[in-house]
């Protein structure tokens, strides 16, 4: 029951910031129960990009990456864990 609650504000949250953040800008919520970190980029910016995450964790994208959108196209990139 919780975990559907959580689910369905940070769905609420991420709709809400989708339309709030541009290009470039992030926002990172820290607290001792969850960790969500939002980033609206462009396609263009995403090469070799490095995503930090909880701990030491990370996603690298890959130097050459390829999409169906063009370079302007913008993406929301999401990281969520809770604790």
């Amino acid at each position: 029951m919780i975990a559907a609650q959580v689910t369905e504000t940070l769905s609420s949250i991420t709709t809400t910031l989708n339309v709030h953040l541009n290009i470039g800008q992030s926002m990172v919520m820290n607290t001792t129960e969850v960790f969500v970190s939002m980033e609206t980029a462009s396609i263009a910016s995403l090469s070799n990009k490095l995503i930090q995450q909880v701990g030491n964790s990370q996603i690298r994208i890959p130097s050459i990456f390829n999409s169906s959108l063009n370079n302007n196209a913008s993406v929301s990139l999401q990281v969520s864990s809770f604790y």
